[in-house]
């Protein structure tokens, strides 16, 4: 026969190993922005492109999409989606995935690079001209 700590013992271990049903962990959303990159000739430049974004959860979830700090696509009782999302940005830009109370599932970051750069110049001679 059982203690009724035996018992207790018991009951707060069972309690200890399960998890609610509903939860969502930021490990468990798999989240992808492609492409992650835009190229412009000048630093400085603004950048217009399309972006496809797709994320999946293992349980469904009620999230919405932020473009910085601004909302741009929701979805209700969802385990997956996709959208396609014309940008335009003149720096890098932060995309995230949360929930109604502001809680970050993920985030990626999509960057923007410069073919010419300001801070080099290119030489003008060769380095052992006398002129």
């Amino acid at each position: 026969m059982y203690s009724k700590t035996g018992k207790y013992c018991y009951l707060l271990l069972i309690f200890c190993f399960i998890k609610p049903v509903n939860s969502t962990e930021p490990s468990q959303i798999e989240f992808s922005i492609k492409p992650i990159a835009c190229v412009v000739k000048q630093a400085g430049d603004a950048c217009t492109m399309t972006v496809k974004v797709h994320w999946r959860a293992k349980l469904p979830i009620n999230s919405c999409l932020y473009q910085e700090d601004e909302k741009t696509f929701c979805w209700q009782d969802k385990s997956e989606a996709m959208a396609n999302l014309a940008i335009n940005f003149k720096e890098n830009m932060m995309f995230t995935l949360r929930d109604e109370g502001n809680n970050i599932f993920a985030q990626q970051e999509v960057l923007i690079n410069s073919s010419s750069s300001k801070k080099y110049r290119r030489r003008l001679r060769s380095s052992w001209s006398l002129f």
